[in-house]
């Protein structure tokens, strides 16, 4: 989100001002009263949006601005929009069975009542927001160890510098959890790296799966 604010200087909605304060206003704004059916924790979980993709930064900085104007429509629609992804009832089926979370609520409250503490937009990505898994049937996923044998085909690792969700960290700790890997570290936002718009990282890819060409060792696009 602080990538969003710093190239939104000339953003309708910070008017001149600074868009964190900007942005801080209005949810300020909503939390005291809600704006028909959005209120301050719709736009907290509306900015999941801006950090999943640069290419979302427009609509999310006019949504802003026609919330304070005093249409809620764009900003409830991006919210709507989050919520109703085609796969989110198979991602979270998912991830309640390859995951190892507590058959309890009061580790996820415990949680929750943390990242409230800590992040001042952000607080429903931990915790509150995993509740459902309290009540998940059973934990049968594969819990490693993840290793790409000698004889198979090397496996390519990408990783962005500033992914929102997949710390780039991750991305040489799998490499070398495979060992049979190469990665391939690209500069930029958001958690779409394969579907950013990068040609480096387009061609890399398309290398790899047309002919197993790999880039070069310690390559960066």
């Amino acid at each position: 989100l602080r990538r969003f604010f710093a190239a939104c200087d000339d953003c309708a909605f910070a008017q001149g001002g600074d868009p964190q304060d900007a942005f801080d206003d209005l949810l300020a704004q909503l939390d005291a009263t809600p704006l028909g059916n959005l209120d301050g924790d719709d736009l907290r979980f509306a900015v999941l949006s801006p950090t999943l993709s640069p290419s979302r930064w427009p609509a999310f900085a006019a949504a802003l601005r026609a919330a304070q104007l005093g249409d809620p429509a764009p900003m409830r629609a991006i919210v709507d929009d989050l919520y109703h992804r085609d796969s989110l009832d198979v991602e979270w089926a998912t991830r309640a069975n390859d995951q190892r979370y507590p058959n309890a609520f009061q580790p996820f409250l415990d949680a929750g009542r943390h990242a409230a503490s800590l992040f001042d937009y952000t607080t429903f990505n931990s915790g509150y927001g995993e509740i459902a898994f309290a009540v998940s049937p059973g934990h049968d996923g594969f819990y490693g160890p993840f290793r790409n044998p000698p004889w198979a085909t090397t496996a390519l690792v990408i990783g962005q510098t500033r992914d929102t969700y997949t710390p780039h960290q991750w991305a040489p700790r799998l490499a070398a959890d495979l060992g049979n890997a190469r990665l391939l570290m690209a500069r930029g936002d958001g958690h779409g790296v394969l579907t950013g718009g990068n040609p480096c990282v387009f061609g890399a890819l398309l290398a790899y799966l047309e002919d197993q060409t790999l880039p070069n060792p310690g390559a960066r696009c």
